[in-house]
Parts: C-alpha cells; sequence; structure tokens
C-alpha cells in the first residue's frame, strides 16, 4: 500500500548518473580477469545479510512474509550467503531494537573483505529535515501502556554502516522516501557503500505483491545469477534489471560514501579452505602506482579491457615489479579545457579594445585636421582605403581568433587511470 506526501525539496545527493552503468562493466571486465592472473579470489571472503521486517503484530503489511521468505532463500541457498531476519517490536523503543541490530550485524560480520547487507522493508516517511523514518504503520497509533510508537529513524541505525564498518556495505530499502536515506554522506576512500533505495526522496513505493520492489529485487537476482554463470555481477546491473520490471517506479541507486570508485559486485559464494587461506595470505600494501594512460577513441570493448587486464600483470613481473593487486579505477571522457576558452576570450577582449582605441584615434586625428582647414581629398576618396583597412584589421582579429579556440580543443578522446599496490620484492 503506497503512502503520498507533500514533495519536499532535497539537496543534491551521489546519485547514479548516466555512464556509470557503462563504467561498472568496465570495472568488471578488468577485476575479474586481472584477479584472476593475479590469483586473487573474485568476490568476497563472507557476505552477510540481515533483513528487518516489522513484527506480525503490527506490520500493517499481511503480504510481507511471502516476499521476506523468498528473498531470504535466494540470498542464502542461491547465493550461499548468511542471512538473519530481525523482527522489531515495540514493546520496547523500536529505535533501540534496530540500532542494536544493526550493531550486532557489524560486530558479527564485518572484515576487510567481507560485505555487509542491509534489507529493510516496511512503510517510510519523509519527516523533519528530510529524514527517513521507518514505520509499521500509516495509521494514527494511540499508545498503550508497555508499548511505544512503532516508529525509527533510519540515519540513526546506519551510523555503524557508515562510520565503522570496516567492510563494503550494500544496504536496500522497500519503502517509501526510501531515497530520503541518502540525502546525507560522507567521503570516505577506500571501501565502498551503496545504498539501493525502491523509490525517490519524495515519492511512494507499492507495497507486497505483483508490483512490489522486493519482487522485483528477487527475480533479478535469480536471473542475474543465472545469466553471469559462475561469475559475478555489478549492483549497478541489478538496479538497470529492477528498473526494467518497473518502469512507472523506478528505484534509486546511491554511493554513501560519494566517490564510487569502486562498484559492488553480487556473485555465487562457495567458501572453502583454499578460499579463505587465499584471503589470508595476502602481503600487506607497501606502496601503490597510479598510471593515467590517454587514450586516442572514446570508447573501449570487452576484449580490449580484457586483454589490459591479462597482460599489466604479466607486463609487472618482466619488469621484477612484486604486485598485490590491479585495480581498474575510472575511465572518463576528455571534456573541453574551460581555463582555455576563457583565457582565448579575455584575449579576444584584449585586442578588440585596443583596436577601438585605434580606431577613435585616427577619428580625433581626422577632425583635428579639418578643424586647421588643411587640404582635403574628394569626399570619399580617403574614407574608402581607411574602411578597408579597418575591414582587413577585423578579418585579422576573426582569424586569430578561430585559430586560438582550434588550439585549446583537447589532444586525446578519453583517459583510463589505473592503480596498482605492491609489496616488498
Amino acid at each position: 500500500m503506497p503512502r503520498t506526501a507533500p514533495l519536499i525539496a532535497t539537496p543534491a545527493i551521489s546519485v547514479l548518473q548516466p555512464g556509470d552503468e557503462r563504467e561498472s562493466e568496465r570495472q568488471a571486465w578488468f577485476q575479474n580477469v586481472s584477479n584472476d592472473i593475479l590469483k586473487i579470489p573474485n568476490g568476497y571472503l563472507k557476505v552477510a545479510v540481515l533483513i528487518i521486517r516489522w513484527d506480525r503484530e503490527i506490520d500493517e503489511f499481511k503480504g510481507h512474509d511471502e516476499e521476506i521468505a523468498r528473498l531470504e532463500s535466494i540470498f542464502s541457498k542461491d547465493f550461499g550467503y548468511e542471512c538473519k531476519i530481525v523482527n522489531i517490536t515495540n514493546v520496547k523503543k523500536p529505535q533501540i531494537a534496530l540500532n542494536c541490530a544493526m550493531w550486532q550485524h557489524v560486530n558479527d560480520h564485518d572484515g576487510p573483505n567481507n560485505l555487509l547487507i542491509v534489507y529493510y522493508t516496511g512503510h517510510g516517511n519523509q519527516v523533519e529535515n528530510e529524514r527517513l523514518e521507518l514505520a509499521a504503520t500509516t495509521r494514527k497509533w494511540v499508545e498503550k501502556r508497555g508499548s511505544y510508537m512503532p516508529t525509527a529513524f533510519w540515519d540513526e541505525a546506519e551510523k555503524p554502516l557508515l562510520s565503522s564498518a570496516e567492510g563494503d556495505v550494500l544496504s536496500i530499502l522497500d519503502c517509501c522516501f526510501a531515497a530520503s536515506a541518502a540525502i546525507k554522506g560522507r567521503l570516505e576512500e577506500f571501501r565502498t557503500y551503496q545504498l539501493l533505495a525502491a523509490s525517490a526522496p519524495n515519492s511512494p513505493t507499492p507495497g507486497p505483491g505483483e508490483n512490489s520492489f522486493t519482487k522485483a529485487l528477487s527475480d533479478s537476482l535469480v536471473e542475474l545469477l543465472r545469466e553471469s554463470k559462475g561469475t559475478n555481477f555489478t549492483v549497478t546491473k541489478l538496479h538497470e534489471k529492477i528498473n526494467l520490471k518497473r518502469r512507472t517506479q523506478s528505484s534509486q541507486l546511491y554511493d554513501r560514501l560519494q566517490h564510487f570508485n569502486r562498484y559492488l559486485q553480487l556473485g555465487r559464494l562457495d567458501p572453502t579452505q583454499e578460499r579463505s587461506a587465499s584471503f589470508q595470505d595476502r602481503d600487506p600494501e607497501e606502496a601503490s602506482l597510479t598510471l593515467r594512460l590517454s587514450l586516442k577513441v572514446p570508447e573501449l570493448s570487452k576484449l580490449q579491457i580484457e586483454t589490459l587486464a591479462e597482460r599489466l600483470p604479466i607486463a609487472c613481473e618482466e619488469a621484477r615489479i612484486p604486485v598485490r593487486r590491479i585495480d581498474w579505477v575510472k575511465m572518463a571522457k576528455a571534456e573541453p579545457d574551460a581555463d582555455g576558452f576563457l583565457k582565448v576570450a579575455k584575449a579576444m577582449n584584449t585586442l578588440s579594445k585596443a583596436m577601438r582605441r585605434k580606431s577613435d584615434a585616427k577619428k580625433t586625428k581626422v577632425e583635428k585636421q579639418k578643424l586647421r582647414g588643411k587640404k582635403r581629398t574628394p569626399t570619399g576618396s580617403h574614407s574608402a582605403p581607411s574602411a578597408k583597412r579597418h575591414l582587413r584589421e577585423r578579418s585579422s582579429v576573426s582569424e586569430m581568433s578561430s585559430s586560438s579556440i582550434t588550439s585549446v580543443s583537447p589532444a586525446s578522446s578519453s583517459g583510463a587511470m589505473f592503480t596498482g599496490s605492491s609489496s616488498p620484492a
């Protein structure tokens, strides 16, 4: 059951932009091949899912049981992730119960090679200072003895995911105004935290049923796992597929740490002793090297990227550079040199002023000559050559301007950036 509310203006937030879908694909192509060559396991050592819902006694949505059971089965059986369902009651303050569940999730499953997933389903509302309030019902709640208002603020519960977790994080919110949770974020360099919201900051979303976000999420997870054939897929691709199923109610993907240097990937996890050892036996990073390639073409194919990922580790080995891993950071198309254009415009303006001053000086000289009664040429004989010279000067200015603008066009079509971390030889 959707919930409506007045539109509320929101500040700019780090929402996925057009073109980021393509960049996440490039990153996945490169990383999967590069990691295979360097014998680094793709994916995570451990993935743990926390499913949060309101207790059945106070949950207004009666279709949650089936959707939650299916999603839990997909994550645990199909993907091999650890799953836990927490039912929030109002016997005690719901905010405290939710905070405790989040801290416990981080405490039990966090790690530098791990992924924490948090999923919430229920009501949501955008309230004071554009905060996301989670709620069990939209009805006016009458507080009874021994019970509390069944509401809690997401930003309070999210704190350990933002500031304390060491691993990557994916939060999935199936509630109205879900994107309100992404309005405030913080900067972080090394880890990734993405938030997949069922709705925009000022929009409702359907409840359990054929048109629900959770149904589209579950269907998309199953399809992508089958299509990937044992490899990983990005959360960006999951977001795209969900929106193909919900064209009139699109979900939104946000970067909570405001950098998008890495894109989260999901895939089947089969823990083995050999896999666990490969994470534990890696040497610590002693230094890193960042390279920027200036490209002559605006795009690279999958074959080109995978070939590059295959040969870079070999080149490092031949150069006797001990590399721990090589990360694809970003590929970006070149943009016009704004500073160059400003310099050209300034130069043109200065030249134009100089020409006007010169022209004014000539006019003044002519006027003085007239006043002194000097001999004059017949009417028009002097003005015609002067006009021609003025025309040639303006033409020269135009040619200089055209030449200057051409000179500041970018030398390359695009650029790709890589970083490699090394350990002692």
